[in-house]
Parts: C-alpha cells; structure tokens; sequence
C-alpha cells in the first residue's frame, strides 16, 4: 500500500516537472523573455517601417532592372534554348503473387484413363473385349 502511494506521488511530480519544463521551452521558443515589455503598438510600428522601406528598395531594383533590359535589347538579342530530359520511372510491385490450383482426378479402375474420359469408368478397359463375328476369338487378334 505505501508502495503504490509512492509511486502515485513520484508519477505526479514527474509529470508536474515536465509541464513546467515544456511550457517554458514554448515561451522561450516564441522569442518571449521575462522582462521584455515591448507594448505591441510599438511592434507593429517598428513593423509598418519595415515594410515601408522593402516596397522602396523593391522599386528602386525594379526601376533598375528596367533600365538594364533596355540596354541589353539595343545592344544584342540572343536566344537561349534550353533542353529539359525528362526522366519518367515506373515502379513496379514489389510483391510477386502466384495462384496455384490442384485438380485431382480419378481413375476408379486403373485402366489409366481418367474417370471423366472413360467409357466404363469402373471397368477396366483390358478386361473388356469385343468379338463382333462371335467366334470366341477378340476382334483385334484374328487375321484379316
């Protein structure tokens, strides 16, 4: 019984120490830190500036630019072609199936013809004669 009540408490404070212990990475890592008092009116200023002085260095490059497209069209034009190799790969399966179907067929009288070809499939065709003249003599061993 004092056992599990230690480890209850041992877990409780191991999960406190490690909220606190997250919660003060996050702060750190949004850029706050105790004693930073900055009003955010004052950021959004220092923002606004910022952005202002971008939209003319912007304008400036532009207006540059410009000028030296000019140059370049009075003094030569050059085309440029450039040839892109477009490499398309096709991936195949990496599991290769294989069904395999067993049929088992029959031969009832060992004759060695299967049941579903055999004339008398529980006869054994070597038994079976044919005498057609009656003469006590099979068919396929008298004379012709």
């Amino acid at each position: 019984m004092k056992m599990k009540l230690f480890l209850s408490l041992l877990c409780i404070i191991v999960l406190s120490i490690g909220i606190i212990v997250y919660n003060a990475g996050q702060t750190n890592a949004q850029g706050i830190v105790a004693g930073d008092h900055d009003s955010e009116d004052e950021e959004d200023e220092e923002d606004e500036e910022d952005e202002e002085d971008e939209e003319d260095e912007e304008d400036e490059e532009d207006e540059e630019d410009e000028e030296d497209e000019d140059e370049k069209e009075e003094s030569e034009k050059i085309v440029v072609k450039e040839t892109q190799i477009v490499t398309k790969q096709v991936k195949l399966s990496d599991t290769i199936t294989q069904d395999i179907t067993t049929t088992t067929r029959f031969d009832s009288d060992g004759d060695g013809i299967f049941d579903e070809e055999d004339q008398y499939p529980t006869i054994n065709n070597y038994l079976i004669v044919e005498d057609n003249n009656r003469n006590g003599i099979v068919d396929e061993y008298e004379q012709k």
